[in-house]
């Protein structure tokens, strides 16, 4: 028997009519839920002539009462609640998520702060600590601390024990650099006024040196007299000799 030759033509070889429709073109199927009796079955004379036309209604109200499948007056009470609960979820999850974010701004907020006041005293701490040691005034001079409070600047002498002059010499710079009063409108001269100033300073520290140190028996024993008394008074006699 000879052996019969097919010849098996593409999809692109055959013609239109002959071709096999690709499936993943088509769609899904176009099925909707239909009912027995439907408005578009009901084939009357004015539907024929004018064909099948939606009926629309102009308000929300007309439509919720004549257009709607089922009585949904009945579900007011119903939804009204529903309604509710949903808000007063949305409302508590929105304070709940602003409370959150409140408290990150203000770790935000807060972290700047504190690294800035440490990285103030770390400053203050070795600027004074190489005034107390000796460093030359000349270096000292390039970076000088300036503090607001001046009764402030008073404390960081006594507490890291800076001799006398170059404690002089501190209170000098930062006055000069921190004050800048006008002398055109001012009979006395800016040393004079700078001098008064830490006329009161002194003296205001005298004195609430001597009330913490009125109800105290024995005055060789108390820490006041040791730590601020004896540098405080001695730096005064020095700065008015």
């Amino acid at each position: 028997m000879s052996a019969k030759t097919s010849k098996v033509l593409s999809w692109y070889q055959s013609t239109a009519d002959k071709r096999i429709l690709r499936r993943h073109k088509i769609g899904p199927p176009d099925v909707h839920p239909q009912e027995p009796r439907q408005e578009e079955d009901n084939l009357s004379n004015e539907r024929l002539r004018k064909g099948y036309q939606v009926g629309t209604t102009p308000y929300e109200h007309e439509s919720l009462l004549f257009n709607s499948r089922s009585t949904k007056l009945d579900r007011l009470d119903e939804a009204h609640t529903k309604f509710g609960v949903l808000l007063n979820s949305v409302l508590h999850r929105k304070g709940e998520i602003n409370a959150n974010l409140d408290k990150e701004r203000r770790k935000i907020g807060r972290r700047p702060e504190r690294n800035l006041h440490r990285q103030r005293r770390k400053e203050r701490a070795s600027w004074f600590t190489d005034l107390a040691r000796g460093k030359a005034l000349s270096e000292l001079a390039k970076k000088v601390l300036t503090i607001k409070r001046r009764e402030e600047g008073l404390e960081y002498l006594c507490d890291y024990k800076i001799p006398s002059f170059r404690a002089l010499w501190y209170l000098k710079v930062t006055a000069a650099l921190t004050g800048s009063p006008n002398t055109t409108k001012q009979k006395k001269s800016i040393s004079d006024l700078f001098s008064a100033e830490y006329k009161d300073i002194f003296v205001k520290a005298i004195k609430e040196i001597t009330i913490r140190m009125w109800d105290v028996n024995d005055i060789s024993t108390c820490p006041i007299y040791k730590e601020r008394w004896i540098y405080i008074s001695n730096l005064s006699k020095s700065a008015f000799e």
